[in-house]
């Protein structure tokens, strides 16, 4: 019997078949047959990689967290006179132009109106996009649209008829296209079709009219599947790629632009068949399992009784009728046949609308067609209907969940993104109570349904773990007004004992604080590094060209690249001892936030990289008789503007740069004098992680280079050059996940030894160490109890042999550190000056308001860092218990909050057995 998997459009609604797809492989259900449209067809291009297609699949969404990284405004919409008109109906269009179950649907509503109704009254009435509502609308129930262009003032009316009359879309699908190039094997994909399966994606060709779809061989066919489509102006059979044809089958008439393919514009498949079942049948399918993203009912909108022209609209179309073609795709009159069984996977309950991308939204929905495809492949009997509304429950509360996190965080709350500020001081507390007694009942129903015989998804502690369900926040996207940025605390060593740390200020100073074993109130500072200043925030790197030096590179508030440097000799007009003024390098500029990385190849000399705004890499070099000369760029390799390079020499006037390009490729390129120019960039051996993601470099002996970069997978991975075997890698160093994106910090203490730190998922700053008498990585360890927001910059620095310092920004937006000293042992954290608050970068309340070495002060030299913190961070919990790290602890862990005290600070911490 030929199994046949057909998958339905609903954009970011994709998610749901991911979960169901992964379900039906768990149950050993493989299909020779797939068929698709719109999202059903990225994610139908995985499926068709055969079995080592899916763990791509799932790490492509899990990679996402936000719209942006699925689709982009069109450049029209970009135009200032348009931009309070258009683009304001347009976002809302796609980010909440549809409303979402209220939690009063199910059992959380009670559990929420015990903790946060009777203080109500506290917060008072905010307005939300013309609509009043409470706080407490905001997390158990709808923040409302804003008003759409009928409503709008529009200042321009010629020219904005003139752009729609010339515009063939709003947004485009260029995020999309770059990660499914990245991601998507098209070798693989022949060698499945090969084997005899079939593949179908399905588009409409605006010029024709017809439905079409793209094989596993690149020809496009006929509605029947089959009879070869022709060219009307060549007569040839039409072909295209796999990513044309895909992209062609997911874009939504009017919001993404058509797709040309011979002779004709193609759009999404659904505006004829929103489930592809029909072609299913055709090649031969008998046992179908049929994934829809959206519910079989359309959902219940009150507010229409007062709906306006757009607002019906949009009802009408992109609702109702959507629904109606897909239930006629589904629910034909008459049998599909007599051999011919659908089975149809299909949510009971909406999430998120078909623009929403939230990566705790996401991870829901893919744990929520795990269930529901569960309860369809292999139900519990007699026990079937409960089981059902089990999974709906928990799916909706994790919904409200991440909602209530996001509104306690302060952060803006999904899926419409608004943000209205943390609880007031007399409700956070029952948010937070509330958030705790919504987990437990999250775990309460996952037990239960496993003792009525439910299946549940493995426990492997990947996305698919139940036990991350309650055990931990839901997973929040990192956004600019609250995410640490790469390189935010910069920490140097420009001689022995000697350390300097540097910030950008929220005032846009950059400030300094310096320690030595000389210091007599432990640290010093903070002063203001000359007259330069910097975006709150952005990366500051830099290098020492000689003894008792240091030359810094930022981005200007202009956008200029500006240097300065620090000679103990010197002393400034101003009076500021040792600080060279800023001066701009030559003409250089990058995007705000953008990393400058230097490097110092022999004494005296320095090279600067930059990713400029065009997206290659440009670098500019200082000898003491030229000074600055440059910029010029490295051959044409491009990656995202600002993206760190980084820079490394392995030996005198040697330099080796590593960066991430578009597709998420390790890149290296090289330079010695006996070369012309640079070498021609190479991919590091298959190396790859998020386009743009920092790579760090370390040189541990001469001609010796290991490199370190956050995998897709979240996973760290290492790679290593030598003089005899080049490039060798990529190895995962098993341990901890961190986001995307993060950094790797390395250094190497003495010759031949290698130290990595890094900020995991959960916040926890982890270390692994290796050396040559090593089989392989030291197991990671947390450096005592330091927290920082997930994917936090460690800034590491060695200032002796065998001593290490590390630098955060913790969770208060303060700057602490930690010491490795000669008894091998770490010391920590201190806060540096208590006083101040030097980085507002992360603005969110602290989870974790102080951190402390139970230690105390150490008994090596460098225990003169800091003045000891004279206040512990106690956890209070429910039952006394030993604290485990954030993370999994046993199956009965669950998120634990402290009570508050005067005398105690507040600490949120997971790992309580």
């Amino acid at each position: 019997m030929a199994i046949a998997l057909a998958l339905s459009g609903g954009g970011a609604k994709g998610d749901f078949e991911v979960g169901a797809v992964r379900c039906l492989n768990d149950f050993n259900i493989v299909p020779s047959i797939v068929s698709s449209t719109s999202v059903g067809s990225v994610n139908a291009l995985k499926v068709a990689e055969g079995p080592q297609g899916l763990p791509g699949l799932e790490a492509v969404w899990l990679s996402l967290m936000g719209s942006g990284d699925m689709f982009a405004r069109e450049a029209w919409t970009m135009d200032p006179d348009l931009e309070d008109t258009v683009l304001k109906v347009a976002t809302q269009l796609v980010v909440s132009s549809v409303s979402f179950p209220l939690l009063s649907d199910v059992e959380a509503l009670n559990l929420l109106e015990r903790t946060i109704t009777n203080s109500i009254p506290v917060i008072g009435v905010i307005d939300i996009g013309g609509y009043e509502g409470t706080a407490a609308a905001a997390t158990t129930g709808l923040l409302p649209i804003v008003g759409f262009l009928v409503a709008a003032q529009i200042h321009n009316l010629e020219k904005l008829v003139k752009s729609l009359g010339e515009a063939r879309a709003i947004f485009n699908l260029d995020p999309t296209r770059d990660l499914a190039r990245a991601n998507i094997s098209p070798q693989a994909i022949a060698a499945w079709g090969a084997q005899g399966n079939r593949l179908r994606l399905a588009m409409v060709g605006l010029g024709t009219g017809k439905l079409r779809y793209l094989t596993e061989t690149g020809s496009i066919v006929e509605r029947d599947g089959l009879t070869p489509a022709h060219d009307r102006e060549t007569g040839f059979e039409i072909r295209s790629t796999y990513l044309t044809g895909m992209l062609a089958s997911s874009s939504i008439p009017a919001i993404f632009p058509p797709v040309v393919i011979a002779d004709d514009a193609y759009v999404d498949g659904g505006i004829r068949e929103v489930m592809p079942l029909e072609v299913t049948v055709l090649l031969g399918g008998q046992q179908i399992f049929a994934i829809h993203c959206s519910t079989r009912e359309v959902d219940f909108r009150p507010q229409m009784k007062d709906a306006k022209l757009l607002d019906i609209l949009l009802r009408s179309l992109m609702d109702i009728t959507i629904n109606e073609v897909a239930f006629s795709d589904t629910f034909r009159t008459g049998s599909w046949g007599p051999r011919v069984v659908v089975t149809v996977i299909q949510p009971r309950v909406e999430i998120h609308n078909t623009f929403t991308i939230y990566p705790a939204l996401v991870r829901n929905r893919m744990a929520y067609g795990y269930l529901c495809a569960a309860d369809v492949v292999k139900p519990a009997t007699g026990n079937e209907g409960r089981c059902q509304e089990i999974a709906d429950q928990i799916a909706v509360l994790r919904y409200g969940i991440a909602r209530l996190e996001a509104w306690y965080e302060g952060r803006p709350i999904p899926p419409s993104l608004t943000v209205i500020g943390r609880p007031p001081l007399g409700l956070i507390g029952d948010v937070r109570d509330g958030i705790y007694r919504l987990k437990l009942r999250v775990r309460a129903l996952a037990r239960e349904r496993e003792q009525l015989g439910g299946a549940m998804p493995p426990q492997d502690g990947s996305w698919t773990d139940p036990r991350r369900w309650w055990q931990g926040w839901e997973r929040h996207p990192l956004y600019q007004s609250s995410a640490p940025q790469h390189g935010e605390v910069f920490a140097i060593s420009n001689a022995p004992n000697h350390l300097d740390v540097f910030i950008a200020a929220s005032d846009q100073r950059i400030l300094q604080a310096t320690w030595t074993p000389e210091s007599r109130e432990g640290w010093e500072g903070w002063y203001q590094v000359a007259d330069g200043g910097s975006q709150p925030g952005s990366p500051i790197f830099g290098a020492s060209r000689h003894d008792g030096s240091t030359d810094l590179m930022i981005v200007g508030t202009d956008g200029a690249i500006y240097s300065a440097q620090w000679d103990r000799q010197f002393q400034s007009d101003d009076g500021w001892h040792g600080w060279h003024k800023w001066s701009p390098v030559l003409s250089g500029r990058a995007s705000q936030h953008a990393a400058v990385t230097a490097a110092s190849r022999r004494p005296e000399f320095l090279d600067a990289f930059v990713a400029g705004t065009d997206g290659r890499i440009y670098t500019a070099g200082f000898d003491p008789q030229r000074k600055w000369t440059g910029w010029r760029p490295v051959s044409s390799l491009l990656t995202k503007p600002g993206a760190p390079v980084h820079a490394v020499s392995r030996k005198r006037d040697n330099l080796d740069i590593l960066v991430t390009d578009l597709v998420g490729v390790i890149q290296w390129s090289h330079w010695d004098p006996s070369l012309p120019d640079w070498t021609a960039w190479t991919s590091v051996i298959g190396g790859g992680a998020s386009p743009g993601a920092p790579v760090t470099a370390v040189s541990r002996a001469a001609d010796f280079i290991d490199v370190f970069v956050v995998g897709k997978d979240g996973h760290i991975y290492t790679a290593a050059m030598d003089p005899v075997n080049g490039w060798r890698g990529w190895w995962p160093i098993a341990g901890p996940t961190a986001p995307q994106g993060s950094t790797v910090s390395a250094i190497s203490r003495a010759a031949d030894q290698l130290d990595i730190f890094v900020t995991d998922d959960g916040g926890n700053i982890q270390w692994s160490h290796w050396d040559p008498t090593r089989p392989g990585w030291a197991p990671w360890l947390p450096v005592l109890n330091g927290r920082a927001a997930p994917g936090t910059t460690i800034a590491a620095t060695s200032r002796a042999p065998g001593l290490m310092d590390l630098f955060m920004v913790g969770l208060d937006g303060k700057v602490w550190s930690a010491a490795f000293g000669a008894n091998m042992q770490w010391a920590g954290w201190w806060r540096l000056h208590a006083d101040l608050k030097p980085n507002p970068i992360d603005t969110r309340p602290s989870k974790l308001q102080g951190i402390q070495s139970s230690a105390g002060r150490s008994s090596y030299r460098f225990d003169r860092l800091a003045r000891a913190f004279s206040r512990f961070c106690y956890a209070l919990t429910f039952t006394i218990r030993p604290i485990r790290p954030w993370g999994f602890g046993s199956d009965d862990t669950i998120l634990n909050v402290g009570q508050e005290s005067r005398s105690r600070r507040r600490v949120l911490v997971c790992g309580f057995p």
